[in-house]
């Protein structure tokens, strides 16, 4: 049942309050008085409405090699995944996997370099070597792959506002997708 207090005379009161303390284009607005799912979370860095409208986007691919990142897991819950990303475009649903040791993890990472095409192979890929993912990097690099290690626990290159190397990515990933002139795949 949808309830929009705008229709409720005795609800004037309430609707001027949030008004008041959140504003008529805020998500407690849309929530409390409209009835309406809200846009997005207020605390989120990068709205999910921002990602769909990259799903399936038609952009002009910018002439970059292509760069793939790695975050890696080991067993458990958590899973590895695998991005593969040319300037503008994510070039593939992200690919994961879980339950899988160290070694197993550069011999996937391998096998995907070894299967892409010579000219569509990444320039770098990127891997967070915060704990786990040292050991992937030091294989990966052994197998003569063209890795670069990422601490994003390190202080932020550019942002006075970002107190780590991990919240400078994830504001920079937001500033990718409000630009609008980015793509991902379906899936």
């Amino acid at each position: 049942m949808h309830v929009n207090c705008l229709d409720v005379p005795r609800a004037q009161g309430h609707i001027e309050d949030i008004k008041a303390k959140y504003g008529d284009a805020s998500n407690a607005y849309r929530v409390r008085v409209l009835g309406e799912f809200p846009t997005s979370d207020d605390e989120t860095v990068i709205p999910l409405e921002l990602v769909l409208g990259a799903v399936g986007r038609n952009v002009s691919t910018l002439d970059y090699h292509p760069v793939w990142g790695v975050d890696v897991a080991r067993f458990g819950d958590d899973r590895t995944a695998l991005a593969k990303r040319q300037k503008n475009k994510l070039l593939e649903p992200v690919k994961s996997w879980n339950s899988t040791d160290l070694m197993a993890t550069a011999g996937k990472i391998k096998a995907e370099y070894d299967a892409t095409p010579y000219d569509a192979r990444p320039s770098e890929i990127l891997v967070d070597i915060i704990g786990l993912g040292a050991g992937v990097y030091d294989r990966c690099r052994e197998l003569g792959l063209p890795v670069r290690g990422v601490n994003v626990g390190e202080a932020a290159a550019s942002r006075e506002n970002c107190a780590r190397l991990r919240d400078e990515l994830w504001f920079k990933g937001r500033e990718w997708f409000q630009d609008r002139a980015c793509s991902m795949p379906k899936g």
